[in-house]
C-alpha cells in the first residue's frame, strides 16, 4: 500500500499532495503566497538550527520540521485507516475514494497566539487547519513546530473528528466528555510515537517539555496509580469538566491497556510497517477502529466498547482481557456507570479476566 504515490514534495518547496507548511506571522487566514522555503531541484531541505537563537532566526528549518511530521503522520494514519475512503486530508486522492481537495494547511510560527497549537478539522473536503505557535515560557523562546508529540497531537485531532460519525460529519467531538477524549486521544497517540524497543511499563511520559520546560499535563502518563492517580470517577470534580483535564483521564486509562498490550506482544520497532506484530501497533490500530465504530458525541463507556469491539474485530477477542484489565484498573470497568452525569467507577472484568 502505498500511501504517498506522488511523494512529499511536488515542487522545490513545502507543499505538496498532504500538507502545504508555512510562516504565517500575522495570524492571518491566507496561506497560499505566504513564505516557504525554497531548494533547487533535488536537492535537501537543510537549514541551519541554533537553540540559542529566537525562533524568528530559523524560520525555514521551523516549516521544513513541521511539513515533514505531518507528512509522517499522513502516512503513518493511513496504514491503519485513516485513508482516502476514511476521509483523510489530500489535494488528490488517488483510489477515487473521499473527497480531495483538502490537504493539511500548517502554519509554523503562526501569530495568532502564544503557547499553544491549535488543529481545526472540517469536514472532508475542506482543509484541515495547523497553526503551530512560538512558546515563550523559556528564554529564548522555543517553536512548537519542533516538538513532535504537540504535532503528533494535533493531528490526531484531525483523525478522531473525521472517524468519529464518518468524515462528513465533524462536529462529533465539540463537548463534554466527547472532546474531552479527542483531547485524550491525541495525547496517547504522541505517546505511542515515543516509545522504543527497550521500554518498559515504568516509562513515564510528559508532553510539551521541550516548547514549556516542564510537562503541561497535571501528571506524567505512567501505569503506576501514585504517579497518576486517575480515575473514572474524577469526572465528578468541577475543575474536571475541562477538557484537556477529561482528555487526561481517558488517555490515562488508554496508556494502561497500551502497556498491557506491550507485555503481552512487545514493541514493534517499525510502526509504519503495520505488521501488528507489536502492542503498540495493535493499541494504534483499535484506537482507530473504535473511533470508526464508537458513535457520534460518544461518553467514555461508548468509547470503551467501541475498542474493545474493534480488538474483538482484530483478533476474534483473544487480547480482550489485556484491553479490560486496562479499562479496569482505572474505574472504567464492566460495571462503570454514568447517570445524570456522576460517575460510579466499578474494577470488574468479563468473566474469565482475572484483574492484573
Amino acid at each position: 500500500m502505498e500511501t504517498s504515490p506522488k511523494e512529499w514534495v511536488a515542487s522545490n518547496t513545502t507543499a505538496g499532495n498532504n500538507v502545504w507548511a508555512q510562516t504565517n506571522p500575522d495570524g492571518g487566514d491566507s496561506w497560499i503566497d505566504n513564505h516557504r522555503p525554497a531548494v533547487a531541484p533535488y536537492a535537501a531541505f537543510d537549514f541551519p538550527f541554533n537553540t540559542s537563537t529566537e525562533p524568528s532566526v530559523y524560520v525555514d528549518y521551523s516549516i521544513t520540521q513541521l511539513f515533514y511530521t505531518v507528512n509522517m503522520m499522513h502516512d503513518l494514519a493511513f496504514v491503519y485507516g485513516f485513508n482516502e475512503a476514511a476521509g483523510n486530508f489530500q489535494d488528490i486522492n488517488f483510489s477515487g475514494k473521499g473527497i480531495g481537495g483538502d490537504y493539511v494547511v500548517a502554519n509554523a510560527q503562526d501569530g495568532s497566539s502564544k503557547n499553544n497549537a491549535m488543529f481545526f478539522s472540517p469536514p472532508d473536503g475542506q482543509h484541515g487547519l495547523m497553526r503551530m505557535y512560538v512558546w515563550n515560557a523559556t528564554t529564548p523562546e522555543r517553536d512548537g513546530s519542533l516538538e513532535q508529540d504537540i504535532v503528533a497531537h494535533e493531528f490526531t485531532h484531525g483523525i478522531s473528528s473525521r472517524l468519529t460519525g464518518g468524515p462528513s460529519n465533524a462536529d462529533c467531538l465539540n463537548d463534554g466528555e466527547a472532546a474531552g477524549m479527542g483531547e485524550g486521544w491525541s495525547d496517547i497517540v504522541a505517546c505511542i510515537l515515543r516509545i522504543k524497543p527497550g521500554d518498559t511499563r515504568s516509562l513515564d511520559l510528559t508532553l510539551g517539555e521541550y516548547v514549556y520546560g516542564k510537562n503541561i499535563r497535571m501528571y506524567p502518563y505512567s501505569t503506576n496509580l501514585t504517579t497518576n492517580p486517575h480515575m473514572y470517577q474524577d469526572l465528578n470534580k468541577p475543575n474536571y469538566k475541562e477538557v484537556h483535564n477529561i482528555g487526561e483521564v481517558w488517555a490515562s486509562m488508554l496508556y494502561e491497556v497500551l502497556w498491557n498490550l506491550i507485555d503481552e506482544f512487545g514493541i514493534s520497532s517499525d510502526i509504519f510497517a503495520h505488521k501488528l506484530d507489536g502492542g503498540n501497533a495493535i493499541m494504534l490500530q483499535i484506537l482507530l477502529d473504535g473511533m470508526k465504530l464508537q458513535p457520534c458525541s460518544p461518553s467514555f463507556i461508548d468509547a470503551r466498547n467501541a475498542i474493545v469491539q474493534a480488538e474483538e474485530n482484530l483478533t476474534d477477542g483473544k487480547n480482550k482481557c489485556n484491553v479490560w484489565r486496562g479499562f479496569a484498573k482505572r474505574g472504567l470497568g464492566l460495571h462503570a456507570s454514568s447517570t445524570n452525569s456522576t460517575h460510579t467507577d466499578d474494577y470488574s472484568v468479563p468473566s474469565g479476566c482475572n484483574r492484573g
